[in-house]
């Protein structure tokens, strides 16, 4: 049966959560696997905050389930009111997004941001740099 609740706990280590149900003020579920997108060869991994209300698929007795994931409410207001986005915020105020119809990605990022690639970057189109550039490397250009 679908049921709605507050994580009460969560476990990094096993990606699951403790659930206390609305309906039974009382009732905090047993350890609960949190369902993930893919988790054999590539790997997805997102776990609900304490706090946060999440939607559980369980059986009858509340003993077992496992958590669909976490919904809006009223406190936990929509962030983007467009189906034409992905967006994700992070709890520092970092934004990734990317928009279909304009065909842009947009990183908003608080702190640093690092790409590590083992067979380079290629960057294809124009790039504009409003700050210093720091190369530990050659530089090269083919233009005279």
């Amino acid at each position: 049966m679908l049921k709605f609740g507050v994580v009460t706990h969560n476990d990094p280590n096993t990606c699951r959560v403790r659930v206390k149900f609305a309906a039974q003020e009382d009732v905090v579920s047993h350890w609960l696997p949190v369902l993930q997108q893919k988790t054999f060869q590539d790997k997805f991994y997102s776990l609900p905050d304490v706090d946060e209300q999440v939607a559980c698929l369980m059986d009858e007795r509340l003993e077992a389930g496992v958590v669909l994931g976490a919904i809006y409410s009223e406190v936990d207001n929509v962030s983007v009111t467009t189906k034409d986005k992905l967006y994700v915020q992070f709890s520092d105020g970092s934004v990734i997004e990317y928009d279909k119809v304009n065909h842009k990605m947009t990183a908003d990022i608080k702190g640093a941001a690092e790409i590590r690639a083992s067979e380079g970057v290629v960057i294809v189109g124009n790039v504009a740099v409003t700050g210093n550039i720091t190369a530990t490397g050659t530089i090269t250009s083919n233009q005279p």
